[in-house]
């Protein structure tokens, strides 16, 4: 082909029919099979969570949603600690709340606490953060905190490039929380910023192999996530989280039905790799702690239980 007469968008039409046009090497699909997928999943813990959503798989994207008080975050603290836990990096990006409240939440998920988040009784936060601060220190290294020079909510450009130079420096896992508070401000709508972001998100994912989380709201129903579709489009995993608080049917791994009463619900609204699309894995708080227990499936088809 003489490329002289070509404009420049007509040469790149060519040169990307000419690599389609190319018969695939199986030893080139081993090679980059074996450099992404070489890398072991992260076990958050919860057996049947981590059995039917696979969410922390190297080179995926996770996207972790709920309400307001749903426990989305807590959630995504867990896997950043076992991320830790299991010798790798994790990195984590607050954008609503301060690194130092992460770093309460942290201290408390491993202590199994609620001291360290005391707000009302700033002596005993101070003493539980002084006894059991120490030794989540590995934890809470890898919370981040956005430059107050910045002086507003961080771009999408601003996010990318970290998610970017968090992957290059080899985190496993690394979570944007929330989605929401990127300023989406610019010449195009909201919603194409937010497709575009989610796709350079997610090829950043599929080119590593680490695991992108995205923490992100539902709307009023609690079943719909805001913003771009194109976050559960493209997605590996999809994960909807809800406060219960009621009785239902719960299928336990060993087979029994129970009527059990159940504090929240995890969705699986999605997983590529899992095998629970659409189930509802129920949750009970563990007395006097933010952490969570998983009870198993609870047998009901809507999302987090509503009705």
């Amino acid at each position: 082909m003489d490329i002289g007469s070509f404009s420049e968008e007509q040469v790149k039409a060519h040169e990307l029919k000419e690599s389609f046009s190319k018969p695939m090497n199986i030893d080139d699909l081993n090679v980059r099979t074996e450099a992404k997928y070489s890398e072991a999943p992260i076990k958050i813990g919860f057996t049947s969570l981590d059995r039917m959503a696979c969410p922390l798989l190297p080179g995926t994207l996770l996207v972790l949603a709920g309400s307001p008080g749903s426990r989305k975050s807590f959630m995504s603290l867990m896997m950043h600690i076992e991320t830790v836990r299991q010798g790798k990096m994790a990195a984590y990006l607050p954008l609503e709340m301060t690194r130092d409240e992460h770093a309460r939440r942290i201290i408390g998920l491993t202590c199994s606490s609620w001291a360290p988040m005391d707000k009302e009784d700033h002596h005993r936060a101070m003493i539980a953060i002084d006894k059991h601060g120490p030794a989540a220190s590995a934890y809470t290294a890898g919370v981040w905190e956005v430059p107050h020079q910045m002086g507003e909510n961080p771009t999408p450009k601003y996010v990318l490039e970290w998610i970017k130079q968090r992957v290059d420096d080899g985190y496993r896992t690394v979570t944007v929380d929330p989605f929401s508070m990127i300023s989406w401000a610019g010449g195009k709508d909201q919603h194409s910023h937010e497709h575009d972001f989610v796709c350079a998100a997610r090829s950043i994912a599929d080119s590593s192999k680490a695991t992108v989380c995205i923490v992100a709201h539902t709307t009023k129903n609690g079943e719909t996530i805001q913003g771009t579709a194109t976050l559960t489009r493209i997605a590996d995993s999809v994960l909807i989280m809800g406060m219960y608080s009621d009785h239902c049917q719960v299928l336990r791994p060993g087979g029994a039905r129970i009527e059990e009463k159940v504090d929240l619900m995890t969705y699986i609204d999605k997983s590529r790799y899992g095998s629970g699309v659409g189930i509802n894995l129920a949750y009970e708080f563990v007395s006097d702690s933010p952490t969570l227990k998983e009870m198993g499936i609870a047998e009901m088809k809507r999302k987090n239980g509503r009705k």
